[in-house]
């Protein structure tokens, strides 16, 4: 079994043109200091460190922190700590986490690992000016929702090269948006912004992926959709829909491992 305050690093959702987005899973008896975890993600500085901790025979208690404060749900931080977990317990091709949010469910699939979670629906809206100013004058559809906010572009090509205008979407108050479009060697591309914080784009986020699964599955009439997160790392997944839950499947990669000394 794993360590008290062992930690490994992962790349997850690699694959073709896809370095995958990093990410640190450290074990931990107390999840209950913010402050003390906060400060050991602030050391990692990894995009999200993955704190775990053992509840019961495969079911783990979860949190999971960026440098600059905690995240509600990370799917890339889950899908790290999936893999770890099943290389550790050879056995076993599945784990439970319970987080503030939920229940996720990770899973061996082959060679790769995959997480369980609730869909995230979302709603259509107006397209406002400031999301123009903000992305360009491509946006054809706007869809709030619980999570990522849905920018909807007309040409895929513009994805990849796009530079936003932060001021107008710093001054909008929402957190991140997820600006996607249909793609043609998989079934929709995307990037994931964040204005606010000081990393202001994510390199592959599962999270947006429960929402933008869901969106393109309606659209493209298809249950099992491909994606490529058209970051400068880049990322990939498989996307498979159902009425209520979407899961992600990903290869990840370690790249290191240590103990944190007190």
């Amino acid at each position: 079994m794993h360590e008290i305050n062992s930690f490994q690093l992962l790349n997850v959702f690699t694959g073709e043109k896809a370095r995958g987005n990093s990410c640190c899973v450290f074990f931990t008896n107390d999840l209950g200091d913010s402050k003390k975890l906060l400060e050991i993600a602030q050391n990692f500085n990894q995009p999200a460190t993955s704190f775990v901790k053992m509840r019961s025979e495969g079911v783990y208690d979860i949190r999971w922190f960026a440098p600059e404060s905690e995240i509600d749900l990370c799917g890339h931080g889950a899908l790290a700590a999936t893999q770890v977990l099943l290389d550790i317990q050879a056995q076993r091709d599945e784990v439970t986490f319970h987080y503030k949010g939920g229940e996720l469910t990770g899973l061996r699939v082959g060679e790769r690992v995959s997480i369980l979670g609730d869909l995230i629906s979302c709603s259509e809206s107006t397209v406002p000016q400031w999301l123009k100013d903000g992305f360009g004058e491509d946006v054809s559809g706007y869809f709030p929702s619980a999570n990522k906010h849905i920018v909807l572009m007309k040409d895929p090509e513009r994805i990849a090269a796009l530079q936003p205008n932060w001021e107008p979407l710093l001054a909008s108050g929402v957190f991140s948006f997820a600006v996607t479009a249909e793609g043609r060697e998989v079934d929709f591309i995307s990037r994931v912004f964040l204005p606010s914080l000081n990393h202001k784009e994510d390199q592959a986020t599962g999270s947006a992926h429960m929402v933008l699964a869901p969106f393109w599955s309606k659209r493209l009439g298809k249950t099992t959709l491909d994606a490529h997160q058209v970051s400068a790392r880049g990322g990939r997944m498989k996307c498979v829909v159902s009425t209520q839950q979407v899961q992600l499947i990903a290869a990840c990669s370690y790249f290191g491992e240590g103990r944190l000394i007190n």
